[in-house]
């Protein structure tokens, strides 16, 4: 029967496994520090704000809801889904560089039944500026629109193109549209918030 014993060492040995083992200590603790500074360089680095577009047909409220959400860190990029889903990345409903408004190709069309009545939403995103990859401080903004059979019953953009404005020398917030609601029978009720309230 085999059985394990504790290895044995030369003196010799052991004289040089103790100062191989400070010099190795000296060692991990230089790259514990260099492990720890690239770590919080990459947090920072890797604080980006992500938005997302949610859609929600409630028909036991009646009520049809189109929201805007952002929030930093990939705390929304669990929601991004295919076109069969509720909420998308706004960056893949956009239209190409080289097209300036929007088609079916990149736009989502759901059908919401409320009170017996069936209403078609479309919810689409449009770019700020030239950067079709969303960055180097690219903006993108939503927006969506809703129809019963021909009749326009709400349309609303959703987000913001610049978040702050200078005045006086100041950064001054500006007003994010958030959410739009729709109830038949009313009128479209739209939420929203100061960006810096938004963005933080």
């Amino acid at each position: 029967m085999m059985g394990y014993g504790k290895r044995r060492l030369h003196p010799s040995y052991a004289h040089f496994s103790c100062k191989s083992w400070g010099r190795n200590m000296n060692a991990r603790k230089i790259a514990a520090s260099l492990i720890t500074m690239v770590s919080a360089s990459f947090e920072v680095q890797a604080d980006a704000f992500y938005e997302a577009i949610q859609y929600k047909c409630d028909s036991n409220n009646g009520l049809i809801q189109i929201e805007w959400l952002g929030a930093y860190n990939e705390a929304l990029r669990s929601l991004y889904g295919s076109k069969d889903g509720d909420s998308w990345n706004p960056w893949e409903l956009t239209p190409p560089a080289n097209q300036s408004g929007s088609t079916d190709a990149n736009t989502i069309i759901k059908r919401c039944p409320l009170n017996g009545e069936t209403y078609e939403v479309t919810i689409g995103a449009l770019r700020c500026n030239d950067d079709p990859q969303g960055r180097n401080g690219a903006v993108v903004i939503g927006w969506s629109s809703i129809y019963k059979g021909e009749k326009l019953m709400a349309r609303e953009q959703l987000g913001v193109c610049d978040p702050y404005t200078h005045f006086k020398g100041k950064l001054v917030d500006e007003i994010v549209t958030t959410k739009l609601i729709f109830r038949p029978g009313h009128h479209p009720t739209i939420e929203r918030v100061p960006s810096g309230d938004f963005y933080r």
